[in-house]
């Protein structure tokens, strides 16, 4: 797991995507050649899972219309001022399509009655209790259940991605997140309310051709789509074994400690 190589000379990665290799090569010396990508056993899709019928029955099952537009924004814990703005601009974006539209909004497990608050006092604040709400319904019926989602820089991007809905990263102009998910994704980064508006725009008007779609992603990764990660986890391993020492990595290749070092960096301050 790429968390963990601050904490050991590794021989071997299962990685996520691509994305992840290069990071192994860029930063622990670690050569693609030694990765294996097999997805992520946290990143699966229900079983025969269909992207229009779910939705259908997820929203029959919610009690949303077929036909209206749904934004989710799955928050997560963050500095206030990154609230105030962000939240505020993604709020302000929705009232501004002035068209029928809802968004929902599922707070993170570790944010508390204080962050809920915050949420429905700038909803008031921007005039928008009549298309926004804070719920607290599953998160992934939330995703089946909409158009697009919106996320700061949470896994959930990733979740939403898998499940085939379109996806919008938002953020603060000139503060860049720790994971870069646009890049991932191939998704917009929008940075002020505008864009947010006009990405959602997009959205509705061309659903999975929008600049937010995760066809291109879907593409290049179409192991994701399968549910077999645990199969490819397994022939990883049998790989690793069955090449016996010939496949121990040199320690000469190790890097110098275990530890990754770089000049701090505070985000999000």
């Amino acid at each position: 797991d790429h968390r963990d190589l601050h904490s050991f000379p590794t021989r071997r990665s299962s990685d996520l995507n691509d994305y992840f290799v290069r990071e192994y090569a860029e930063n622990f010396s670690l050569s693609a050649d030694r990765s294996f990508i097999v997805g992520s056993p946290r990143i699966l899709r229900p079983p025969a899972y269909d992207p229009k019928w779910s939705r259908r029955e997820r929203r029959a099952e919610l009690g949303i219309p077929a036909d209206l537009p749904v934004v989710v924004l799955a928050t997560q814990p963050m500095p206030a001022i990154h609230t105030e703005t962000v939240f505020r601009d993604v709020v302000r974006a929705v009232v501004s399509l002035g068209r029928p539209v809802r968004l929902y909004v599922k707070p993170h497990p570790e944010e508390n009655e204080a962050d809920r608050a915050l949420y429905r006092t700038i909803i008031r604040q921007e005039s928008g209790t009549a298309t926004c709400s804070v719920v607290d319904i599953d998160v992934k019926d939330l995703m089946i259940a909409s158009d697009l989602v919106v996320v700061y820089y949470s896994v959930t991007a990733l979740e939403a991605a898998v499940l085939e809905r379109n996806v919008l990263i938002a953020g603060r102009r000139g503060e860049p997140y720790p994971m870069a998910y646009d890049e991932i994704l191939s998704v917009p980064l929008c940075t002020d309310a505008d864009e947010i508006r006009a990405a959602m725009l997009d959205t509705f008007a061309s659903g999975p051709a929008a600049t937010t779609g995760i066809g291109a992603f879907r593409d290049r990764h179409p192991y994701l789509y399968d549910n077999r990660v645990f199969d490819r986890l397994a022939d990883a391993v049998q790989s690793v074994i069955e090449s016996g020492e010939t496949g121990i990595r040199d320690a000469a290749t190790f890097p110098d400690q275990p530890f990754v070092t770089a000049e701090f960096r505070e985000y999000l301050g």
